[in-house]
Protein backbone atom coordinates (compact mmCIF):
# COMPACT_ATOMS: atom_id res chain seq x y z
CA UNK A 1 0.00 0.00 0.00
CA UNK A 2 1.37 3.37 -0.99
CA UNK A 3 0.64 6.36 1.25
CA UNK A 4 0.37 9.81 -0.17
CA UNK A 5 2.79 12.34 1.21
CA UNK A 6 2.80 16.08 1.04
CA UNK A 7 1.75 17.35 -2.39
CA UNK A 8 4.69 18.04 -4.70
CA UNK A 9 3.55 21.58 -5.40
CA UNK A 10 3.56 22.40 -1.69
CA UNK A 11 7.17 21.29 -1.34
CA UNK A 12 8.05 23.20 -4.51
CA UNK A 13 6.53 26.46 -3.23
CA UNK A 14 8.33 26.20 0.12
CA UNK A 15 11.63 25.41 -1.64
CA UNK A 16 11.28 28.36 -3.99
CA UNK A 17 10.63 30.74 -1.10
CA UNK A 18 13.74 29.57 0.74
CA UNK A 19 15.75 29.91 -2.48
CA UNK A 20 14.50 33.49 -2.91
CA UNK A 21 15.54 34.29 0.67
CA UNK A 22 19.02 32.96 0.03
CA UNK A 23 19.31 34.89 -3.23
CA UNK A 24 18.19 38.14 -1.62
CA UNK A 25 20.61 37.74 1.26
CA UNK A 26 23.47 36.90 -1.10
CA UNK A 27 23.02 39.43 -3.87
CA UNK A 28 21.19 42.33 -2.24
CA UNK A 29 23.08 43.16 0.93
CA UNK A 30 21.34 45.42 3.40
CA UNK A 31 22.63 48.82 4.48
CA UNK A 32 23.70 47.41 7.80
CA UNK A 33 23.40 44.20 9.79
CA UNK A 34 20.21 45.25 11.59
CA UNK A 35 18.36 45.54 8.27
CA UNK A 36 19.45 42.02 7.40
CA UNK A 37 18.38 40.70 10.82
CA UNK A 38 14.98 42.38 10.55
CA UNK A 39 14.50 40.95 7.07
CA UNK A 40 15.39 37.44 8.24
CA UNK A 41 13.02 37.69 11.20
CA UNK A 42 10.13 38.99 9.07
CA UNK A 43 10.76 36.29 6.46
CA UNK A 44 10.87 33.62 9.17
CA UNK A 45 7.52 34.84 10.52
CA UNK A 46 5.89 34.70 7.08
CA UNK A 47 7.51 31.32 6.37
CA UNK A 48 6.14 29.81 9.59
CA UNK A 49 2.72 31.36 9.06
CA UNK A 50 2.37 30.18 5.47
CA UNK A 51 3.96 26.82 6.29
CA UNK A 52 1.42 26.26 9.06
CA UNK A 53 -1.47 27.13 6.77
CA UNK A 54 -0.12 24.80 4.09
CA UNK A 55 0.36 22.03 6.67
CA UNK A 56 -3.31 22.28 7.62
CA UNK A 57 -4.36 22.44 3.96
CA UNK A 58 -2.33 19.29 3.25
CA UNK A 59 -4.59 17.45 5.71
CA UNK A 60 -7.29 17.47 3.02
CA UNK A 61 -4.97 15.56 0.67
CA UNK A 62 -3.35 13.11 3.09
CA UNK A 63 -4.99 12.18 6.37
CA UNK A 64 -2.18 10.00 7.76
CA UNK A 65 -0.83 11.27 11.08
CA UNK A 66 -3.46 13.99 11.01
CA UNK A 67 -3.05 14.79 14.71
CA UNK A 68 0.63 15.68 14.36
CA UNK A 69 0.04 17.62 11.17
CA UNK A 70 -2.73 19.62 12.80
CA UNK A 71 -0.59 20.25 15.89
CA UNK A 72 2.43 21.37 13.85
CA UNK A 73 0.23 23.56 11.64
CA UNK A 74 -1.26 25.32 14.67
CA UNK A 75 2.15 25.74 16.34
CA UNK A 76 3.61 27.16 13.11
CA UNK A 77 0.73 29.61 12.71
CA UNK A 78 1.01 30.76 16.33
CA UNK A 79 4.82 31.13 16.12
CA UNK A 80 4.68 32.96 12.79
CA UNK A 81 1.97 35.30 14.04
CA UNK A 82 3.93 36.06 17.21
CA UNK A 83 7.11 36.84 15.28
CA UNK A 84 5.20 39.12 12.90
CA UNK A 85 3.34 40.94 15.69
CA UNK A 86 6.39 41.35 17.96
CA UNK A 87 9.51 41.30 15.75
CA UNK A 88 11.71 42.90 18.41
CA UNK A 89 11.41 40.03 20.90
CA UNK A 90 13.11 37.35 18.77
CA UNK A 91 15.31 39.95 17.07
CA UNK A 92 17.14 41.37 20.07
CA UNK A 93 18.63 37.98 20.88
CA UNK A 94 19.47 36.94 17.32
CA UNK A 95 22.63 39.04 16.74
CA UNK A 96 24.14 38.01 20.09
CA UNK A 97 23.64 34.32 19.40
CA UNK A 98 25.85 34.48 16.28
CA UNK A 99 28.93 35.66 18.18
Amino acid sequence: MQTRGRPWWLTLIMGITVFVLGAVLLWAPAKDKMDAYQFIIAFLGFYWLIGGIMEIVSLFVDRTAWGWKLFMGIVSIVAGSYVLMYPVHPGWRYPGSLC
